[in-house]
């Protein structure tokens, strides 16, 4: 066996933070490397050089989740302090911060037309607008929200010890629990 070098993976830059990162994500552009850590600091490292291009505190304690929007310049940033936040990517600019004082916020997904953001509140859904408003708070899960999805006609699977949840956050209508002995 011949082994290939050179494929799509070459060495490029190397970055340090001042912090253990706990969190990062790429924007669609491609322009930096946005790294979350955990004295709750956002920071933008340049996508060609890794130079730092900006610093955000946004939470207090750690940073969970980076989700980048999937269709505009917007970031998605939640904490442990229970925080969400939306900022610009290419320039740390804070379009807004809410909070919900009933967990921390360590799982969120935007709906693939990037309508709406999911967010897992300790054991509680939370549904988020771009413009910062709550759309919808669901009810108590069975434990906490260890994993959360959009399915691709709007319902939410939410994923914790105990079972699976599948409800339809915007529609009227009892949840469809898929119970599970153990952790998910």
């Amino acid at each position: 066996m011949t082994l290939r070098t050179g494929g799509a993976l070459r060495a490029g830059w190397r970055a340090q933070l001042e912090d253990y990162v706990t969190a990062v994500a790429w924007p669609r552009d491609g322009s930096a490397l946005l790294a979350a850590a955990a004295a709750g600091v956002v920071s933008a490292l340049d996508g060609r050089s890794g130079a730092l291009a900006w610093t955000r505190k946004v939470a207090q304690g750690a940073v969970f989740t980076l989700r980048p929007h999937p269709h505009r310049r917007l970031l998605a940033v939640t904490g442990e302090d229970g925080s969400v936040s939306m900022l610009d990517p290419q320039d740390g600019a804070l379009a807004w911060c809410g909070q919900e004082r009933d967990g921390w916020v360590e799982h969120a997904a935007w709906t693939p037309d990037g309508v709406w953001l999911l967010c897992a509140h300790g054991r509680r859904l939370r549904v988020w607008s771009t413009d910062g408003e709550v759309a919808w708070r669901g009810p108590e899960e069975r434990s906490t929200v260890t994993g959360l999805a959009w399915t691709p006609d709007g319902a939410v699977v939410s994923a914790c010890y105990g079972g699976v949840r599948v409800q339809r956050p915007l529609t009227p209508g009892p949840p469809r629990d898929l119970p599970w002995k153990g952790s998910l």
